[in-house]
């Protein structure tokens, strides 16, 4: 077990001359990438780094329009503490297949469909290169409702599991859920799955580092420009039908989360805007072995915070993966 020193994680100055000069050479060194196949033959498209001296292997479940770059200094972090670090784009993001036209609109049928990427990830990739046989998961907002989804069915794969603003209710603002609920009956009828819901759209190029989800500029920044750079990371807008499989994927997390028998640490973030916390809060008490960890100043994307909290997310983080090793 290696032990965490919080000196390791860059500060708000010094992440860009950090990444010039220490992640992006490790990425070039030790990030490896591919392609395989979904269990429907969709093509997705992952990374890996696997470590020569791996005390685990960590799987990434990203979050809604994300893509890999976004990991990359979770993922530094991640290989410096030892772990193996393994990330598939699933379907409809980064350069994973699409099932529509345009590259930043998001659309999929159902979440069992990225439960099913997930496992690919996991069986074909991790399992076959991990050293260690140890296996993690680490997951953000949507990705988290996706983890959350596949513990409930694989219970015997990861011995513990990370979720940071797990979407397990979604916040629809001031709009009730009852309208909600009748306008997504009604998108169904009329036939308005590829359309944006409303408040959704393309990727415009406008930065918008103000009302983002991250306090942290240098980071926003970073990963504004890898959209800017490459148009397959310009997902950006949820369409009717994303949003209904999200719904639904919620629902059933929510109903099978006593079947979930990994350990689970928690984080919920007191600044969100993206999720609701009262979801966060119901699948603890669904959970027996869920612990959670509330930072009250954080907006949704703990892992771009400001310093204050970044520091001890991730200590929380790397004790409660050598607690659990």
């Amino acid at each position: 077990m290696r032990q965490f020193d919080e000196t390791m994680i860059f500060g708000e100055e010094d992440f860009p001359e950090a990444l010039e000069q220490k992640i992006k050479p490790w990425i070039k060194e030790h990030l490896e990438e591919g392609y395989i196949h979904s269990h429907d033959g969709t093509r997705l498209h992952y990374h890996c780094a696997v470590n020569p001296e791996e005390i685990g292997a960590v799987a990434f479940s990203h979050g809604f329009c994300e893509f890999v770059s976004k990991y990359h200094e979770i993922m530094y972090y991640f290989y410096q503490m030892g772990y193996s670090v393994f990330f598939v784009e699933y379907r409809g993001h980064g350069f994973s297949q699409r099932y529509v036209e345009e590259l930043d609109r998001v659309y999929v049928k159902d979440y069992q469909e990225y439960v099913e990427d997930l496992d690919a990830l996991v069986r074909q990739v991790m399992m076959e290169r991990s050293l260690s046989k140890k296996y993690f998961l680490y997951a953000h907002s949507m990705g988290g409702c996706i983890a959350t989804l596949y513990l409930e069915q694989h219970p015997e794969v990861f011995q513990s599991a990370i979720l940071s603003a797990p979407l397990l209710q979604m916040n629809f603002g001031k709009v009730p859920e009852w309208t909600v609920g009748i306008l997504m009956m009604w998108s169904r009828i009329a036939k308005w799955d590829l359309r944006y819901v409303p408040g959704q759209k393309g990727f415009d190029n406008v930065y918008v580092f103000a009302t983002s989800s991250a306090q942290s500029e240098t980071r926003y920044s970073y990963v504004f420009s890898e959209r800017q750079r490459e148009p397959h990371y310009t997902s950006y807008g949820g369409t009717y039908a994303w949003t209904v499989a999200s719904v639904r994927a919620i629902k059933k997390a929510h109903k099978d989360a006593g079947k979930i028998k990994t350990p689970i640490l928690l984080f919920q973030a007191g600044r969100d805007t993206m999720v609701k916390p009262e979801g966060q809060n119901r699948f603890v008490q669904e959970t027996k072995q869920t612990r959670m960890v509330r930072f009250e100043d954080s907006k949704h994307e703990i892992f771009n915070a400001l310093e204050e909290v970044r520091k001890p997310y991730y200590k929380n983080i790397f004790e409660f993966l050598n607690e659990h090793s």
